[in-house]
């Protein structure tokens, strides 16, 4: 796969994880708006149509599955940082020239990710 192709897949993935959090939203609010209605007429003794118990069913699994995607799919920030460190990795093993490297380069480049891999971390816990 083309390097550009990948990169703009990569920062296409917050567009997909905003339209999952709508995905989320949507349904939530219509099954706040069924259950509000369903609470007042239940208590007077009204049986719920089948389209409706469907509606409900549909809005439960729609915000399952958005909710369960979303969870899998990383942000543009973390998706660059892997996809960086693997390409340098991939760069490491086949480069005969990058052989003769000595440890330390390396060692600065595990740092380097891993302090980016705590920010990430700091990021998420304070959202």
């Amino acid at each position: 796969m083309n390097n550009y192709l990948l990169i703009y897949l990569i920062t296409r993935l917050d567009a997909i994880r905003g339209l999952l959090s709508l995905c989320f939203i949507i349904p939530a609010a219509v099954l706040f708006a069924l259950f509000t209605v369903l609470g007042f007429h239940l208590s007077e003794g009204y049986s719920v149509p089948k389209i409706v118990k469907n509606s409900i069913i549909a809005c439960i699994t729609i915000s399952i599955l958005s909710i369960t995607i979303h969870t899998f799919i990383p942000k543009t920030q973390e998706a660059m940082l892997i996809i960086a460190g693997g390409k340098t990795i991939e760069y490491i093993e086949h480069d005969k020239n990058l052989k003769k490297i000595p440890g330390q380069s390396t060692e600065i480049v595990s740092l380097f990710l891993q302090k980016e891999l705590n920010k990430l971390k700091k990021e998420t816990v304070s959202q």
